[in-house]
């Protein structure tokens, strides 16, 4: 299954990337939702990166279970992409952004 996913993301079309990611479950460890959108954030065209940061902060704001083990270090790595879209929407935007609700965890 996870070999068809990453065909998916390989047809470089955001509609089914948005999809995709926007379905699995990111609670379980059990299989490859967090590495697919690990690739998503790295690899995807702009627009997919932007969306699957956007997706990473949905995540992050809804406190999902084990998201401080994994996600906090893809937020960082988001804010060291090439696209000034998708750095901005970690950074600015005061108290709604990703890095701000990453800090507020207990």
């Amino acid at each position: 299954m996870y070999c068809r996913f990453l065909e998916v993301l390989n047809l470089r079309s955001d509609m089914y990337l948005k999809l995709l990611i926007s379905s699995l479950d990111y609670s379980s460890v059990d299989w490859g939702s967090r590495a697919l959108l690990t690739k998503v954030c790295r690899d995807g065209s702009e627009a997919a990166r932007v969306y699957a940061t956007k997706f990473l902060g949905l995540l992050v704001r809804t406190k999902t279970p084990y998201i401080t083990q994994w996600g906090i270090d893809l937020v960082v790595g988001q804010l060291f992409d090439e696209t000034s879209k998708v750095r901005t929407w970690c950074l600015s935007w005061g108290r709604g952004t990703i890095s701000y609700h990453c800090c507020s965890f207990r």
